[in-house]
């Protein structure tokens, strides 16, 4: 595990840990939180710390404080505490796995029965459901109707990459907190406490793109990290130096593989992003490359929320990251 900066398992957020830290002291906590963001950049890891400050028996009241390893942290770390119900795609409560593309009404109805019951005196329920964006019709329009009515010592925790996938009627009744990428000297920092050495250390952070969960898995897999770092240069070669025909090569081989179709439009957002900075320092062509990211953002929030081409709006993401769009 790559060690952190302000807390146990996260890097950066310390704006978000010191809201989250104070309505927690204050007793102020709203009913429901909605927490968005880029992938992999720690909103799952915030969110678990947080919620063990409401159960924790040595004491931890705050995100960053640490626990020695008593039961109710183990068992919230574990996903199997009797009192926090956690949802995802994997994660289900009656659905079956192998059926789930989204989430399913049948999890959000089991979640409004265990909740009809009045909770022990203190004690606190929690509902944790990652990747919120993927209810259903059915199912978001079913949670509407919890957070309508929570109940008593009742916290629920979305997670989603964007406020804008998730329906907007339940993300107007939760406190949204924003997440963003970790900035690269954190990173950079956690990865020299490693002692990794710096060669290594630019790949890792070119392929990170600001999230530290992405640093995590390469860290324990070295043929995971060569094979990303193969696709980073080759996505790396098209858009600084490639010809159109090279694009539509590129873009035919990666898009029936969803893993790296995502992972190649990571990289050149990374790379858009390091250009702004560089532009930034400079003062020279800043206002066209934050137009291309602008155009690019715009194009992943299609392919996310639409059911445009993926093989035309990918063309259209690479064309229009080497501003030939």
């Amino acid at each position: 595990m790559i060690p952190t900066t302000s807390t146990n398992k996260i890097l950066g957020h310390e704006r978000q840990i010191a809201y989250l830290d104070r309505v927690r002291e204050r007793g102020t906590l709203a009913h429901a939180y909605l927490f968005h963001g880029p992938e992999q950049v720690g909103k799952r890891a915030v969110a678990v710390e947080w919620i063990k400050t409401l159960f924790c028996q040595n004491g931890k009241k705050k995100i960053s404080d640490p626990c020695s390893g008593c039961a109710s942290c183990r068992q919230i770390e574990d996903g199997t505490h009797r009192n926090v119900m956690r949802l995802s795609l994997e994660q289900t409560l009656v659905s079956k796995k192998e059926e789930r593309k989204d989430i399913p009404i049948d999890d959000i109805r089991e979640v409004i029965r265990l909740l009809s019951y009045a909770p022990a005196a203190g004690e606190w329920r929690v509902v944790l459901i990652d990747q919120a964006e993927r209810m259903n019709d059915e199912a978001s329009n079913a949670f509407l109707k919890l957070l309508e009515e929570p109940g008593e010592q009742t916290l629920i925790i979305l997670i989603a990459p964007s406020a804008e996938l998730v329906l907007s009627t339940i993300a107007s009744r939760s406190q949204q907190i924003a997440f963003s990428l970790a900035p690269d000297s954190v990173l950079e920092n956690a990865l020299a406490q490693k002692k990794i050495n710096p060669e290594v250390r630019k790949t890792l952070l070119a392929l990170a793109g600001g999230r530290p969960g992405v640093l995590v898995k390469f860290l324990a897999d070295p043929d995971r990290l060569a094979r990303e770092q193969k696709l980073f240069e080759e996505t790396l070669a098209v858009v600084e130096r490639g010809s159109v025909p090279e694009v539509f090569d590129l873009v035919g081989r990666i898009v029936p593989d969803e893993h790296r179709r995502v992972q190649c439009m990571r990289y050149v957002f990374g790379l858009l992003r390091h250009g702004l900075a560089a532009s930034a320092a400079t003062g020279t062509n800043t206002p066209a490359i934050i137009n291309r990211i602008k155009k690019t953002d715009r194009i992943a929030t299609l392919m996310q929320t639409t059911n445009v081409n993926p093989r035309l709006a990918l063309d259209v993401f690479f064309l229009t990251a080497k501003g030939l769009v």
